[in-house]
């Protein structure tokens, strides 16, 4: 039997305060794939984002991760939405050696 590496495709979501709820677009312009569920963050991590558009580092906390495993072909396939709050670049700055 062979063995196939589970794929896991991770989209990065910004937390609107006002909607409490995220923007409907998402950070990551371009889609993000790996084979381990050990690289999506967890909540309460602190992420460094690159925003492609502007080159410009936003600086998040991790609020909510989703999953949603999906079987197709016989294939799992696992969706995993990251959803961001922003913080200030002094509170992630207290987080990271500089």
């Amino acid at each position: 039997m062979k063995i196939t590496p589970t794929k896991v495709r991770i989209e990065f979501q910004q937390f609107n305060v006002e909607a409490q709820r995220p923007y409907d677009e998402r950070l990551n312009e371009k889609e993000i794939v790996t084979e381990s569920l050990s690289d999506i963050p967890h909540v309460g991590d602190y992420i460094g984002f690159l925003k492609e558009e502007d080159g410009q580092k936003g600086c998040f906390k991790v609020k909510t991760r989703n999953l949603t495993f999906n079987k197709k072909d016989g294939e799992w396939q696992i969706y995993a939405n990251v959803v961001l709050e922003e913080i200030t670049s002094d509170e992630f700055d207290k987080t990271i050696k500089l």
